[in-house]
């Protein structure tokens, strides 16, 4: 299976991973998707194995002709890449949110409903944790009994981001960024859909990164008369001793489930707390090359769920953008 990467500045290491322990499958090209993307991690990266570096993805692509192809570059260029990509005929996994622009969004869903053989997916590998589908596994056995109230929260340590970062046009925002996992999990866990959401965001101690936000909250309202709440923020402390802090908080009208530090807890009526057994670890681009190869799937993830919860992420911005309350119906 011939797999080709196009920019380096998302979350490109679990197909290295997936790659390296898969016989069949090779990384035959890499090229950059953005102009003067820095490629050096990637191409010097310890999993990649021999390959070769263009100059132009769509060189690359014309030639190599790769099965699959993951899209990580700059943020507000992914959309455009993965429309083309996916006209192309070729399967695409590429980074959260599938655009940063509504335009690009449903250019992409147009391309996508055009090409219904094509696979494309976007990276919401958050649900493949471990301790993260344990709890789901949890919910989904009624055990918590109906969901009552979701809370999501992503922390992050700032570091000395690269320079797209800093420009609210290349770089997004903190809701489609990281607010993608956390709204995919709630969406996930609940089976439910968004009715309506409002957010704010702030710059403040972003650590001289121009634009880029250092934190948001969104309120939402789901179907079925379920609030929620997301968190997020580039603030987590130098010294603290990882570099995420990821929290989902379930309550349910006999129990809670809480995945953190990458353990699922639940307490019900009648037990608890008890830590949930963690199944083994998920490749989610090891599965994708496998539903390539047997044209069957048991992802955890779908197209259209990529498409959606991009879409909400999109809006929350919005919200976070004008002070509105924004319809996510």
């Amino acid at each position: 299976m011939k797999i080709c990467i196009i920019g380096a500045s998302g979350h490109y290491w679990s197909t290295l991973k997936a790659v390296q322990a898969d016989p069949d499958a090779s990384v035959i090209g890499v090229a950059p998707g953005a102009p003067g993307e820095e490629m050096e991690n990637l191409v010097n990266h310890p999993h990649l194995g021999r390959t070769t570096l263009y100059d132009c993805y769509t060189a690359m692509l014309e030639k190599e002709k790769p099965d699959i192809v993951v899209v990580n570059s700059h943020f507000y260029l992914n959309g455009k890449i993965a429309a083309n990509t996916v006209r192309r005929g070729i399967h695409t996994y590429t980074e959260k949110p599938m655009a940063t622009t509504l335009d690009d969004l449903n250019d992409l869903r147009k391309a996508a409903q055009e090409n219904p053989k094509v696979l494309l997916l976007a990276m919401q590998e958050l649900r493949y944790g471990p301790a993260v589908i344990a709890a789901k596994q949890a919910i989904d056995s009624g055990v918590v009994g109906e969901i009552v109230q979701a809370t999501a929260q992503k922390s992050y340590k700032i570091g000395n981001r690269p320079a797209f970062y800093r420009k609210q046009e290349t770089y997004g925002g903190i809701i489609p960024w990281i607010g993608t996992h956390a709204i995919d999990w709630i969406h996930w866990y609940t089976g439910k859909r968004f009715i309506s959401g409002y957010a704010s965001q702030t710059r403040i101690g972003n650590r001289d990164h121009g634009e880029m936000e250092s934190a948001a909250t969104a309120v939402l309202a789901l179907e079925g008369s379920i609030p929620a709440t997301i968190n997020l923020d580039f603030c987590r402390p130098v010294e603290a001793p990882t570099h995420g802090d990821d929290r989902i908080r379930i309550i349910g009208s006999k129990g809670v489930v809480e995945v953190k530090d990458n353990t699922a807890t639940l307490i019900t009526d009648t037990a608890g707390p008890v830590d949930l057994e963690i199944g083994p670890e998920r490749n989610v681009f090891r599965e994708i090359m496998d539903t390539v190869r047997e044209k069957k799937s048991g992802l955890l993830l779908s197209t259209g769920e990529s498409f959606y919860v991009s879409e909400v992420c999109l809006k929350l911005r919005t919200s976070a953008e004008t002070g509105a309350i924004v319809d996510l119906r």
